[in-house]
C-alpha cells in the first residue's frame, strides 16, 4: 500500500528505494497514532537565523568589510563596461574598414 500511495502521487519508485518508502509510511502512521498533522513545520524554523545582535564593534567591522566589497565590485563593473565599449568600438571600425573595401 505505501509503494501504491508513492506511485499515485508520481513518484518514481525505483529512485526512492524501499527504505525511505517505509521510513516515511513508519513516520505517519506514528503520527496519526498521536492525533498530530503531517504538515511541515519546517518552514518558520528552518535554516540559519536571519539575525544576530552584533556589538558596535563587530557592526562596524561587518560594515567597512561591505562597504570594501562594494567598491571592489564597482571597479570590476566599471572595467567590464570599458572592456565592453572596447569591443564594440573594434566591431564597428571593423565593419566600416570592411564596407569600405
Amino acid at each position: 500500500l505505501p509503494h501504491q500511495i508513492f506511485s499515485d502521487a508520481g513518484f518514481d519508485i525505483t529512485v526512492l528505494k524501499q527504505r525511505r518508502i517505509n521510513t516515511a509510511s513508519h513516520r505517519w502512521r506514528e503520527k496519526a497514532k498521536q492525533g498530530e498533522s503531517l504538515e511541515d513545520l519546517r518552514l518558520g524554523n528552518s535554516g540559519r537565523p536571519r539575525h544576530k545582535e552584533l556589538t558596535e564593534k563587530e557592526e562596524l567591522k561587518r560594515l567597512r568589510a561591505e562597504v570594501a566589497y562594494l567598491k571592489a565590485e564597482n571597479d570590476f563593473l566599471k572595467k567590464l563596461e570599458q572592456a565592453e565599449r572596447e569591443a564594440i568600438w573594434k566591431a564597428n571600425s571593423r565593419s566600416t574598414k570592411n564596407s569600405k573595401s
